[in-house]
């Protein structure tokens, strides 16, 4: 089912290059001070460098906790909390980069793509409140409402679930094709949406053998290494 979007006017088209990074975020410290970051910090790589970046506007880097192998990540460079509250330029830079990876990575094996929209000020997330995207391979097709086992609402592409969800503070973005996606907004659902839900989802659909918490996952440096070289052969 499809809710009525919402559509808004902004009145002055939003600049990107004036948007702020914030000194405490994760992924800020990565994209401007990596030497600092979790990943140096985690697995002290000498000139590797975890994200590579299209456009200086957005980075594509594997997942730490890995679910399944070449698990990837997909972020806009400046901070912004949630896709759905991104600038539509933004917008379909990201779309435009996701479909890339998407096909490259859907001639292999089914590929799932999610969003845990969320904002520091109500706390629910991974605990990272950076917008971004996982691109995880996966054994086999599966939707958003078998996962969640919710009543869930779909859109033909990515940013029009993004405008419906605009006003929105926490949301779950699912989908495995790019002419499909499927939304849950939590005011329709009448909980808060947990931590990391959807990584416990697949993990237990999937029956994977990995921690569904990514802060337990111990990565393989070469698995990382190797999904770093396919992110290179890309972009």
């Amino acid at each position: 089912m499809t809710p009525k979007t919402k559509t808004t006017k902004r009145e002055t088209p939003l600049n990107i290059s004036t948007l702020e990074r914030t000194s405490h975020c994760e992924y800020c410290i990565e994209f401007h001070k990596v030497k600092e970051s979790r990943f140096q910090k985690r697995y002290g790589f000498e000139r590797v460098i975890r994200t590579h970046r299209r456009n200086n506007q957005i980075a594509i880097f594997p997942t730490l906790g890995q679910l399944t192998p070449h698990s990837l990540l997909l972020a806009p460079i400046v901070h912004i909390e949630s896709m759905a509250k991104a600038p539509r330029e933004l917008q379909l830079g990201v779309l435009d980069v996701l479909s890339e990876i998407f096909n490259h990575m859907a001639t292999v094996s089914p590929v799932a793509y999610y969003e845990h929209g969320s904002t520091s000020h109500n706390g629910t997330g991974c605990g990272i409140f950076h917008a971004h995207i996982h691109i995880t391979p996966i054994p086999d097709f599966v939707t958003l409402s078998g996962l969640m086992n919710e009543n869930v609402f779909s859109s033909h592409n990515i940013i029009d679930a993004w405008n419906t969800l605009s006003h929105c503070d926490d949301y779950l973005l699912f989908g495995t094709s790019l002419t499909n996606t499927e939304y849950l907004p939590t005011n329709t659902c009448g909980k808060k949406i947990s931590s990391q839900v959807l990584r416990k989802a697949l993990k237990t659909h999937f029956n994977l053998n990995k921690p569904w918490d990514w802060r337990e996952c111990q990565d393989d440096k070469n698995s990382l290494l190797s999904s770093t070289e396919l992110i290179k052969s890309w972009v």
